[in-house]
């Protein structure tokens, strides 16, 4: 240790030593005190070394950066322990030690954060235990202290109190220990309500700092990188505090309950009520902050917003499922992202996604009914549910972006899965909403003639396909962000039966019961031509041109007219129309048993200066058949395949501390510059995300950096990388090294 951190250590020593007081009322007189205004030194606490490296490895915590400012990082319903020294030789026989723990502005014994316990030589029952664990000479105690696996997850105070028997009467001292103990949910333990009976799960969903979230359509998945850092300097205080926050600082036992917490981080993540992480925006107009896209990781925002206590700009969901997934892991609860695609956002309670459609227009009428986005991001957290019935435990639902109100506030969960998956829409919290994101029917009405809404269609199918979660292997991303078969989990069987069978149309009919139905009117006419053959475009690149196609045949022995229109759009992901990239109207006249097919073909000229940051579009077909009123409406969503980045590493390990170079490429897929070009950087060395202002990159030009990065800790690592410029965005490359001491 340097000179410098001799001196803090001293001084932190002193701030520590004893502060003289009564305890519990003795009679102690000032001929007692010393000329300075303290004790005589008797034999009572003289330093508490809290043993942060042998506790962390017990409890699994050695990652966090905040044992390195000497805090100590443990989980409850484990024991931990310190090592108390004594001025003296310690007798229990003449010493009474009393350990007090504090959290909170304010803390009360009833509220569940005062705490105090007397130091023992045997184990109790009380919920806290201090034990003698053993003597380290004369003057020293090894003691094992034990929060109970309910206890208030939050930075505890430490006070040791002693009284001494002098001259046959008793001296109170006081001991403050300078640094806090950050006492965490416990998944390892069977007692804590977030016991996770998987060990090797845990290695994900509480000790993997990095990962992806999946983005796209359900057709067409790809991959984000994200560095989750929940160990890094400053997170988890932060973390604690978004929860202190939510709760308003009223530190109680509910701030140990994995239901009510994960509720208040659903709140907190964003900033719609009480000034939370971040700002939801859907603009595409990011002035006065940062866009969406842009964001590989939360250390950068987290510590943003810890700096300022402002909420960041800006996020959509897949960075606010980003920002749950770290808070979760760094306090312990176990906990996932997770993309569900074709996802419905059910505005009226009714369980179904209802699009309504103008058939002169031969459009969706907009700005009413539901909609449907490409994809959308929220967390599983892992938990017990002790306030419903038996069956519901497990994985929950917790989201955070907000979209629509709960008991008020912008929050949503936690929701049983198990509850959704079976319809159970009476159970706490916002199940008909979660319910409806991925297994609502989707349903097309129209207007009669007598102007009374008949159903055009169902499609029981359409949502909440292929949700999605990295799989659980407690490794860096692998680099393949395109094929993401080797990295992804589907989990939708967690959330829905099959399709169409028969538990899941009774899922389906128990979730109508306590939704707000509406009584549908069918149009049941004549249904004689049959269409089909609609393209699906899941392999398009940014640059290319695509066709729109659809393939019709008349099964009657008359003669029917068809009339329609094509349409594509460019969508955001939440499937907002943004403008109208082509219209084309068709007629076509169908002999008796005979087919046909009409087309139209979108140019890379077409879509180049109407295209979204994500890329998404939408294709809708409406016919009509004249002579008997049939009509069919059709709608496909996709997005525009963009470049990936390659992130190659140019040696297969490296040591800490030893300068390592990634070379980074691809190829401009457009035939105009990129321009406004900027690089972001997550990984070893860097203590957070680092932006790079990049050249404009020529059309059809393979752009190469090389990037030199010096990792500062050991184990497998992932390197992210992120490109946006003015043409293209969101750009995404990954790699990992192994790095040794």
């Amino acid at each position: 240790m340097n000179a410098g951190g001799r001196r803090r250590r001293k001084s932190e020593d002193q701030t520590a030593r004893m502060i003289v007081e009564n305890v519990n009322n003795l009679d102690i007189d000032e001929d007692d005190y010393d000329d300075g205004g303290h004790f005589d030194i008797d034999s009572h606490v003289e330093s508490v070394d809290l043993l942060p490296l042998e506790n962390a490895l017990a409890h699994r915590t050695e990652k966090y950066d905040a044992l390195r400012e000497g805090h100590l990082v443990v989980r409850r319903g484990q024991p931990f322990y310190i090592l108390v020294r004594f001025t003296g030789k310690f007798s229990a026989k003449n010493h009474s030690v009393r350990i007090v723990f504090k959290t909170g502005p304010a803390p009360r014994p009833g509220k569940g954060s005062h705490v105090q316990c007397l130091l023992s030589s045997k184990s109790s029952q009380q919920d806290w235990t201090a034990v003698i664990a053993s003597r380290q000479g004369p003057n020293a105690l090894k003691v094992s202290i034990c929060p109970p696996a309910n206890c208030i997850v939050a930075s505890w105070r430490i006070v040791l109190e002693s009284i001494v028997e002098r001259n046959g009467r008793p001296k109170a001292y006081k001991y403050i220990h300078p640094k806090h103990i950050h006492i965490l949910f416990n998944p390892w333990c069977k007692d804590d309500a977030v016991y996770l009976d998987k060990p090797d799960l845990l290695n994900e969903y509480i000790l993997n700092d990095s990962g992806a979230i999946f983005q796209g359509n359900y057709k067409q998945i790809g991959a984000k990188p994200w560095f989750y850092g929940q160990f890094e300097d400053g997170i988890l205080e932060a973390s604690l505090y978004c929860i202190q926050k939510g709760f308003n600082s009223n530190f109680c036992q509910s701030m140990g309950d994995p239901v009510r917490t994960s509720r208040i981080i659903s709140k907190m993540v964003n900033s719609s009520d009480d000034g939370g992480v971040l700002v939801g925006n859907w603009s595409e107009d990011y002035t006065g902050g940062k866009s969406p896209m842009s964001w590989s990781g939360s250390v950068v925002i987290l510590r943003e917003y810890m700096k300022t206590k402002l909420p960041v700009k800006f996020g959509q969901c897949f960075v606010f499922s980003g920002i749950v997934t770290t808070i979760c892991r760094a306090v312990g609860l176990p906990c996932r992202s997770v993309t569900n695609f074709a996802s419905a956002h059910d505005t009226d309670g009714s369980v179904t996604i209802d699009f309504y459609w103008d058939l002169d227009q031969k459009e969706v009428l907009s700005g009413i009914g539901d909609s449907i986005w490409n994809f959308h991001c929220w967390n599983d957290v892992w938990m017990r549910r002790d306030d419903l019935p038996s069956g519901y435990s497990g994985w929950q639902v917790v989201d955070s972006t907000p979209q629509e109100r709960s008991d008020g506030m912008f929050q949503c969960g936690p929701t049983s899965l198990r509850a959704v998956k079976a319809g159970k829409c009476d159970m706490l919290y916002d199940c008909p909403f979660v319910f409806a994101e991925v297994n609502a029917d989707k349903v097309n009405w129209t207007r009669d003639k007598e102007k009374q809404w008949i159903v055009l269609s169902i499609n029981t199918d359409a949502i909440g396909r292929n949700i999605s979660t990295k799989i659980p292997d407690g490794k860096p991303l692998k680099p393949e962000l395109t094929n993401t078969d080797s990295i992804r989990q589907d989990i939708t069987a967690d959330y829905k039966h099959p399709e169409e069978s028969e538990r899941e149309r009774l899922s389906v009919i128990s979730a109508s019961r306590s939704a707000i139905t509406k009584k549908p009117v069918y149009n049941k006419g004549i249904q004689d031509v049959q269409f089909g053959g609609f393209l699906h475009r899941d392999n398009v690149t940014i640059g290319e041109q695509f066709e729109v196609k659809m393939t019709f045949t008349n099964n009657s022995q008359s003669r029917r007219t068809l009339q329609g229109k094509f349409i594509c759009e460019t969508v955001s992901y939440t499937g907002e129309k943004i403008g109208v990239v082509k219209r084309q109207e068709f007629s076509s006249p169908l002999a008796p048993a005979t087919g046909g097919e009409m087309s139209m073909i979108v140019s890379y000229a077409d879509y180049i200066h109407k295209l979204t940051e994500h890329a998404a579009m939408k294709v809708i077909v409406v016919a009509k058949v004249m002579e008997t009123g049939q009509i069919h409406v059709w709608q496909d969503d996709f997005r525009l395949r963009r470049p990936d980045l390659s992130v190659e590493i140019t040696s297969a390990s490296s040591r800490t501390w030893q300068p390592f170079e990634c070379r980074i490429s691809f190829l401009n897929p457009l035939n105009r510059n990129l321009t406004n070009c900027t690089m972001m950087v997550e990984g070893p060395g860097l203590d957070a995300e680092k932006e790079f202002m990049i050249a404009d990159v020529g059309a059809g030009e393979t752009w190469i950096a090389l990037l030199t990065l010096t990792p500062k800790k050991p184990g497998r690592r992932q390197v992210a990388v992120t490109f946006n410029c003015d043409q293209l965005k969101d750009l995404n490359g990954v790699t990992e090294i192994n790095i040794t001491n």
